[in-house]
């Protein structure tokens, strides 16, 4: 086993738990696994910003390294998400596409975090978690 190995065998059995709570957080959140036609875009926001600052809680929790990069990846995808929104989301209040497209960016931005945390704590996903990774393979196919 090398160095690198056994900095990453460690880096997973410190952050085992994190990796789970993350996983079960993101799992429970609609705005990662609902049709977007069903979701209210003022909502969304509210969502994105719950699930970024969680994000830094968890990311003070961790130890550097892979999880780590995750957490910041994802927090940084919800704060482009906000920011697209404007002020109070009003401007994907006004265009529903730009909501579709700025939620869709979210969900495949989360969805390959997840993959590689997944992948790296050999954790088996829930339903929810399932279905979001599906959009990595529809992003994949997409012409």
């Amino acid at each position: 086993m090398t160095q690198s190995d056994s900095e990453l065998d460690a880096h997973v059995n410190e952050n085992w738990g994190n990796a789970e709570r993350l996983l079960e957080y993101l799992g429970d959140r609609r705005l990662l696994t609902e049709d977007h036609a069903r979701e209210d875009p003022a909502f969304c926001v509210e969502s994105a910003i719950a699930i970024r600052s969680t994000m830094g809680v968890l990311m003070g929790a961790s130890t550097v390294g892979p999880l780590k990069t995750a957490l910041r990846d994802i927090q940084r995808f919800c704060r482009e998400f906000v920011s697209a929104a404007g002020p109070h989301g009003a401007h994907f209040q006004q265009d529903s596409i730009s909501f579709a497209t700025n939620l869709v960016a979210l969900r495949i931005g989360v969805a390959r975090q997840v993959y590689e945390v997944i992948t790296l704590f050999k954790i088996h996903p829930n339903r929810e978690i399932s279905l979001l990774l599906q959009l990595i393979d529809s992003d994949r196919r997409s012409p």
